[in-house]
């Protein structure tokens, strides 16, 4: 996580010496103080150095036990509103510069220039059009009720991470048309998760100008929401845009400071939602240290990733982020793949058995082939990269032809083919369209 801003750091520590003086005339003990504000003598000790966080409760509860007559509130609540301050400015930051780049792009969506198939970086995908035409009002919008638009966009959600991307491409864009048409009747919710299923899809297939456009929308959604979980979801999504684009700095910074953020949650009123979110934010994170060459960095990510999917304590689909311990370690495959340790990676996959993967993560299991493809690539056994992806399009036949990931595998394996070593190569690569 990065660190706090110096002025807010500095009130932290203001306010911990507070807490230690009128701890100390009220002739109380760090244990004692703990027991009535059910925190222990350690968290006490590390409140008192500025070192941790606590929420509003315990400050009453302590400004009350150490009879600070309101002090100590007060001073937590200027901290508080400075806290804010902060986190507001970079969220404008952050937020112009998404909607900017998203206006900028607009009409990249409607008029994409002709590339050569191997080095298109989209997939084609027919059914795409009609996503873009209702984004910009130009499909004709169902008459739905909220409770089908909801529905709708759970089916949409199941699709994708079952690999059909076709389908989910197909559902979505009477589902997005008809969030214009209804303004007022489909909750904030349900069109974050809309716009999040489209951002997914578009991010999956590396349509980039797609993914900005999507991602802004399912961003201004989440802020109309005023939720911490469906925030954290959106800003995943903006991240992922952010770093589809080559804008892999712009992209931690923003997946961190929304990490942040959630973690700044109270942990009397974060939901197992938010921890996903976080979590998800979290392996994101692991992922483009590792692309950085920060193995610490991506090792202390995924160690915090871990904690979370442990207090949630199964593998679960919350926000359709699928975060529990399985996720952890697929990424944990990622990550090592990132860092160009492909005998590490492969030596992990050895271990994760994708026919038993939980429901909610079946679909990851031609993502984990992807993944031991490129570890096979690195590892220079090109034979061993055509096998992982003929397995993965036999797991689900889209996850080769429809994903962006593949393709580039695909257009590395072609160029230094060795039609002895990989046989079926080329016909894996014409049925993916990257030939």
């Amino acid at each position: 996580m990065a660190r706090e801003p110096e002025a807010i750091a500095a009130l932290r520590r203001a306010l911990g010496e507070k807490l230690a003086t009128f701890r100390q005339a009220a002739d109380l003990t760090q244990s004692e103080l703990g027991a009535q504000t059910s925190y222990d003598r350690s968290n006490i000790g590390h409140l008192e150095k500025g070192r941790a966080r606590a929420d509003e409760a315990f400050w009453r509860t302590a400004d009350e036990a150490c009879k600070a007559d309101g002090t100590l509130l007060a001073v937590y609540f200027e901290l508080e509103a400075a806290k804010a301050e902060h986190e507001q400015r970079g969220r404008d930051q952050r937020l112009a510069a998404v909607r900017a780049k998203a206006a900028e792009l607009r009409d990249d969506v409607r008029h994409e220039p002709e590339l050569p198939a191997t080095n298109r970086p989209t997939i084609e995908l027919p059914v795409l059009d009609d996503l873009r035409r209702a984004l910009f009002g130009q499909f004709p919008a169902p008459a739905l009720e909220a409770a089908q638009v909801k529905a709708g966009v759970i089916q949409a959600h199941r699709l994708y991470q079952l690999a059909d991307y076709d389908g989910s491409a197909r559902l979505l864009p009477a589902l997005i048309s008809q969030l214009d048409a209804s303004v007022d009747t489909i909750p904030h919710a349900t069109k974050t998760t809309a716009y999040l299923a489209a951002a997914k899809l578009a991010s999956k297939v590396g349509d980039t100008s797609l993914a900005w456009v999507t991602a802004d929308r399912c961003l201004r959604a989440a802020l109309e929401a005023e939720q911490p979980d469906l925030f954290g979801v959106a800003t995943y999504q903006v991240a992922q845009a952010l770093l589809g684009d080559g804008h892999i700095g712009d992209a931690e910074q923003t997946a961190n400071s929304a990490a942040e953020r959630l973690a700044g949650t109270s942990a009397r009123t974060s939901t197992k939602d938010t921890m996903s979110a976080q979590g998800a934010l979290l392996l994101l994170l692991a992922v483009i240290s590792a692309r950085r060459g920060d193995a610490k960095a991506a090792k202390n990510n995924l160690l915090q990733a871990t904690v979370l999917a442990e207090h949630i304590g199964q593998d679960d689909n919350r926000l359709w982020t699928a975060f529990g311990p399985t996720n952890v370690a697929i990424h944990g495959l990622s990550v090592r793949v990132a860092l160009g340790d492909s005998q590490a990676a492969l030596r992990l996959g050895e271990t994760l058995d994708t026919d038993v993967l939980p429901a909610a993560l079946r679909g990851r299991r031609p993502q984990i082939h992807l993944e031991l493809g490129w570890a096979a690539a690195g590892h220079g056994d090109d034979s061993l990269a055509v096998l992982h992806l003929l397995e993965a399009e036999r797991v689900a036949q889209q996850a080769v032809s429809r994903n962006a990931m593949a393709r580039r595998l695909l257009c590395t394996l072609l160029a230094r083919e060795h039609k002895s070593a990989t046989p079926g190569l080329r016909a894996l690569a014409t049925r993916a369209g990257a030939l």
